[in-house]
């Protein structure tokens, strides 16, 4: 019932989907932005461009840090993933920390490690909340 009502949704979405319904700075930590990054429950060729647009225009391409909310996120086909890795590598010089935001999925936990080792991310921290990824940005500096 759940997953009927998120793609009800997200196709409503789809119609008007803007990106800072889903992205946006929650935090400066030494006046380097925090990134909230929420991906979608089916992500898209077009909603990751979109998205990894309004990334690199709110951080105007400096640096910052990322946490990214995969906790509502279908795990992605090939194309999308193959797409995530190039967009990624275009920002990864400017992302000080990846943190990745799960919620309570133990296999979405497993999805996320084979994900980030097969788009490139070597350095990331799974967290359980949000606000655990925000806490954890602050102390590490």
């Amino acid at each position: 019932m759940l997953s009927t009502a998120l793609l009800a949704i997200e196709q409503i979405l789809a119609l008007n989907m803007k990106p800072e319904d889903f992205i946006s700075i929650v935090k400066t930590h030494q006046n380097i932005p925090i990134v909230l990054y929420q991906e979608i429950y089916n992500p898209s060729i077009e909603s990751i461009d979109l998205f990894f647009d309004y990334v690199e225009h709110l951080t105007n391409k400096n640096k910052f840090y990322f946490i990214v909310d995969l906790s509502l996120a279908k795990p992605p086909n090939a194309e999308i993933r193959a797409l995530l890795k190039s967009r990624y590598k275009m920002l990864e010089e400017n992302i000080i920390s990846t943190h990745v935001y799960i919620g309570t999925n133990f296999l979405l936990k497993i999805a996320v490690k084979f994900l980030a080792a097969s788009v490139g991310i070597n350095e990331f921290k799974i967290s359980k909340s949000i606000l655990t990824s925000t806490k954890s940005i602050i102390n590490e500096n």
